[in-house]
């Protein structure tokens, strides 16, 4: 079986609870959720830190996380994900340790390997210029 999209969503708050809907169809097998949540930090990165992401009550696993430092804020960037996730419409919730500027965004797929998900996480980080 191929891997197919099944569907996209998003959110914003500026508290410290970020919740949506997502909707996973149940139109397919071997189902995977990814989640994306970035936010800004004040002062540091353990300032304001994630603390838990649930989708229909179900904890998700933390794949990986960057921090950037722009100017005196920090930005901080963490993925999630949950393996065969509960079709139909849930709540999609973030909690952080205090109130955040954050935006949140989610996708589903079907096809995708149940035991071995993901390869190895790789990170970069540069600048890049335009003339």
């Amino acid at each position: 079986m191929a891997i197919a999209f099944d569907a996209a969503s998003s959110a914003t708050t500026t508290t410290a609870t970020l919740e949506w809907t997502h909707t996973v169809g149940a139109g397919g097998a071997d189902r995977f959720l990814f989640v994306g949540i970035t936010w800004r930090a004040n002062d540091t990165p353990a300032a304001q830190t994630l603390n838990t992401v649930t989708y229909g009550g179900q904890s998700l696993t933390r794949i990986g996380a960057a921090n950037r430092v722009i100017g005196t804020g920090n930005r901080v960037h963490e993925i999630w994900r949950l393996i065969n996730p509960p079709t139909g419409a849930n709540t999609l919730t973030a909690t952080f340790s205090a109130a955040v500027q954050a935006a949140g965004g989610a996708t589903s797929w079907t096809g995708v390997d149940q035991t071995t998900p993901l390869g190895t996480e790789a990170q970069a980080s540069g600048h890049t210029r335009l003339c």
